[in-house]
């Protein structure tokens, strides 16, 4: 009967700290993120080591690692290595608490550095390139399309309502589908700015905001320019998202100067921020180039 608690308790603890940490991660700071799994999985694992026998101990932390596994997991293979650093740092923490009394004095010194180690590991280097290679599409059947198939019965307009074309021969052009509500969309925005910032006085390159239609109404594109910097338009009635097929947002395309779709990237995580940023730089200046 006390397995069968335990195993309970350890259901509702994980899903705690799994909610609580993708807050932070997604909204906040993706230290405070893996600080609080740190936290939150070491308290756990010492708690139980104070309580609870050996048996219950593999017993338990059997159900935390499924449990862990199942949620965090759930897609394919590459799903797994894109998210094995921060069930990695779950697990450690974990183990770390459990043993945590049983150690001694130099290892209680040694461990929260190599733990510290570990996160910084994962959020400088690991999570942001794995992050890179998961949002930046090589596959789609766009890539190598020209724009011009999917422009068919669009109509993008201004604040004013005057129509305009996203593209034009012989220029570059960024193309950034969103919509208000977008989380992601809205990380995305400070980094967008710096990149049209670097383009500023290249005059053949544009980077252009187009909000869905289909999902919001032309009132909300009105008040999201207050606080939206750049070019940005309103696909009046989605048509032109639906002709690419995106489903996902923020989704982001960027043309060369045929009007070929050469790049794609699809959804967004602040933690790539910096290598967004220079990957899409080399990505642009090579079209300018060609």
């Amino acid at each position: 009967m006390r397995n069968i608690i335990s195993a309970i308790a350890i259901v509702i603890i994980a899903i705690a700290i799994f909610t609580a940490a993708s807050y932070f991660n997604t909204f906040k700071d993706d230290y405070i993120s893996s600080v609080l799994k740190f936290l939150l999985c070491f308290a756990y694992g010492y708690i139980l080591n104070l309580y609870y026998d050996r048996r219950s101990f593999w017993i338990t932390s059997t159900v935390f690692t499924a449990l862990i596994l199942y949620i965090l997991f759930p897609f394919g293979e590459y799903d797994f290595a894109f998210r094995f650093p921060q069930t990695s740092l779950i697990l450690l923490s974990f183990i770390v608490g459990y043993f945590w009394a049983q150690v001694s004095i130099a290892f209680k010194i040694l461990l929260p550095i190599l733990v510290g180690m570990f996160i910084m590991l994962n959020l400088k280097i690991i999570h942001p390139r794995y992050s890179m290679k998961y949002f930046s599409v090589n596959k789609s059947a766009l890539m190598g399309q020209s724009i011009y198939k999917y422009l068919d019965n669009v109509s993008i307009v201004d604040s004013m309502e005057r129509k305009h074309s996203v593209y034009i021969d012989g220029n570059v052009r960024l193309l950034e589908f969103y919509f208000k509500s977008c989380s992601p969309c809205k990380l995305k925005i400070p980094v967008l700015n710096q990149v049209s910032t670097r383009f500023k006085d290249v005059k053949n390159f544009k980077l252009i905001k187009i909000e869905n239609g289909r999902i919001d109404d032309f009132n909300d594109y009105t008040s999201y320019l207050k606080t939206n910097r750049g070019i940005t338009l309103y696909d009046s009635a989605g048509i032109f998202s639906k002709n690419l097929g995106i489903d996902a947002y923020p989704y982001e395309i960027i043309v060369d100067k045929k009007g070929v779709i050469r790049y794609i990237f699809d959804g967004f995580d602040h933690s790539v921020n910096n290598l967004y940023y220079t990957e899409t730089i080399n990505k642009i200046t090579t079209l300018l180039n060609e």
